[in-house]
């Protein structure tokens, strides 16, 4: 059972009463957990204002360290010592100021934030008309209860009128944590044999991933990835591919401004930084394997008493196609390889 800061408390004041005990209260521990983020300013000459940036506190994905894509002027000087070492160890060009290169959470790594609006001058997800009012109505991100208290006011659902009376703006960023797998893919081809016959080659395979380490990715808005609806042909031909990937949304930002009015929206130097956290521990990913095995009929062939001495050529040819058969319909039948994500 999970208890509230509060009732918690309010357990131990009970405890208090009616046992010889008492209680030392302390804050929080100033250690961070993985995956926590600090919000940093940056300021850069080239632009009218700065921006926003997250120190993220490093997490293990199966033990294997995350990485976000950082220019490489501006990363650590550790961490630009460490690309140079590495592209001279594979022989390959140091990289330019403004070439984009992995570098890792240990490594002071910060990850820049991609702000959407949220709240009274957000922009709807989805718009629907009104043929008989003339009407639209938009569906919009709601305002969580917290920035409500704050003077965030919700986007007006009816698109044409007035946008309601804000106190404060707000802004949110979602920090989603991408761990490349191998993903399956099935095509098919059809063409055209003779006049009155079609053939169809069916060619199940795999898409291996260039880069197998986990990173970091600071999204506007993080949606899950869908597949495209199959077409009935892609049912037919049991055409079908597979996402390479596997995604965990660990945290939102979200960033308040002073109270209205602002002398400039753009700039977010003078805004506050707050963050909803999904997970605080290092993780295991663990990927699908086909749980329920549907067996396949294996192929027969009777062989009359005349060929007897064909018969061992003929199981050898049947016990090769019925192996991949099988392997064909396991293929099929997992279709993707969708992992889990453990905390521990």
């Amino acid at each position: 059972m999970k208890y509230e800061a509060k009732w918690w408390a309010k357990l131990l004041q009970k405890v208090e009463q009616y046992l010889p005990r008492s209680f030392e209260y302390k804050g929080a521990s100033p250690r961070a957990h993985p995956w926590q983020i600090r919000p940093v300013w940056v300021k850069d000459a080239k632009l009218k204002y700065g921006h926003w940036r997250g120190i993220v506190t490093a997490g293990l994905v199966n033990a294997i360290p995350t990485y976000v894509t950082m220019i490489y002027e501006e990363a650590t000087d550790e961490a630009r010592k460490r690309v140079e070492l590495d592209a001279i160890a594979n022989k390959k060009p140091i990289p330019g100021p403004k070439d984009s290169v992995k570098i890792y959470l240990d490594e002071m790594a910060e990850i820049k934030f991609n702000w959407r609006k949220v709240g009274s001058d957000g922009s709807p997800d989805s718009v629907t008309g009104n043929a008989n009012s003339g009407g639209l109505i938009g569906s919009f991100e709601k305002v969580p209860d917290f920035f409500k208290r704050m003077g965030v006011a919700d986007a007006n659902p009816k698109i044409l009128e007035q946008p309601p009376t804000t106190q404060r703006l707000l802004r949110a960023c979602d920090i989603v944590l991408h761990q490349p797998r191998t993903g399956l893919i099935n095509t098919s081809e059809i063409s055209a044999a003779s006049i009155d016959t079609t053939l169809v080659s069916i060619n199940p395979s795999f898409v291996v991933p260039p880069d197998t380490e986990p990173y970091l990715a600071a999204l506007s808005k993080y949606v899950p990835v869908v597949a495209n609806p199959a077409t009935f042909a892609d049912l037919v031909f049991q055409r079908f591919i597979d996402t390479p990937f596997d995604q965990i949304h660990l945290s939102t930002v979200y960033l308040l401004s002073p109270q209205l009015p602002l002398l400039d929206e753009e700039n977010l130097e003078g805004w506050q930084c707050y963050f909803k956290y999904n997970c605080h521990y290092n993780l295991v990913h663990a990927t699908q394997q086909i749980e329920r095995r549907q067996e396949f009929v294996p192929i027969s062939l009777v062989v009359p008493l005349a060929g007897g001495l064909a018969q061992p050529v003929i199981s050898y040819i049947l016990a090769e196609n019925n192996f991949f058969a099988q392997a064909t319909l396991d293929f099929y039948q997992q279709r993707k390889l969708n992992g889990k994500f453990y905390a521990i």
